[in-house]
């Protein structure tokens, strides 16, 4: 038997209700008979057609009517598993039943008993993940990220060149010899000083 049980509330009894070919959500005062009347803020009157489908389950939220699979919003039909939770309007929570999808490995249910806390904790990690806000964060912390990376690369890129540097500087040949100069007496001497040096020595031979 297909039907989907609502997320039981403290001291609140679960309701069931049974998922034909074409059954209906909506409020009481529809226009058109609803198979599965509900009622509270975020209800419309005609608000969901659950259809059978080649023994698939399927979901149409009508007109904008907000409904929920998973803790996502959903605005086009949409095909829903055994375990699936569903959320119509702002507080009605509904667990799908459907024991021949139980088998199915794109079945997801989780592990941890599915209650109204549960379903309303996954609501709100979900809202979170899709608000604008946290995203916009995160584009920034991406951005920033990304410009971390990018400067520390082009310090890494720097040093690399500065070591190259240095490098082809060691290995380059040493600095170019100059040519030996002899050295010259002469230049130290004065001309005068030499002559007068010859002419002692002159003397000093006759003498002798």
């Amino acid at each position: 038997m297909r039907m989907v049980v609502s997320a039981k509330r403290p001291s609140t009894l679960s309701l069931a209700f049974r998922i034909n070919d074409h059954t209906l959500v909506g409020r009481p005062d529809a226009p058109t008979q609803q198979d599965i009347q509900l009622s509270g803020l975020g209800i419309q009157p005609e608000h969901a057609v659950v259809e059978m489908e080649n023994n698939d389950v399927y979901i149409t939220p009508l007109d904008g009517a907000r409904t929920c699979v998973n803790g996502s919003v959903i605005h086009e039909k949409r095909r829903v598993r055994h375990g699936d939770r569903i959320l119509w309007g702002n507080n009605h929570f509904f667990r799908l039943n459907c024991p021949r999808l139980a088998n199915s490995p794109s079945s997801q249910e989780p592990e941890q008993k599915i209650d109204y806390d549960f379903a309303q904790q996954e609501l709100m990690e979900k809202e979170l993940v899709n608000d604008p806000i946290q995203e916009a964060i995160g584009a920034i912390e991406k951005q920033h990220e990304e410009d971390k990376q990018e400067a520390l690369e082009k310090q890494r890129q720097m040093y690399e060149r500065q070591m190259q540097m240095l490098r082809n500087q060691l290995m380059s040949p040493g600095t170019p010899s100059f040519p030996l100069q002899l050295f010259d007496a002469s230049k130290l001497t004065p001309t005068g000083s030499q002559n007068s040096i010859q002419k002692k020595y002159q003397q000093w031979a006759q003498e002798r």
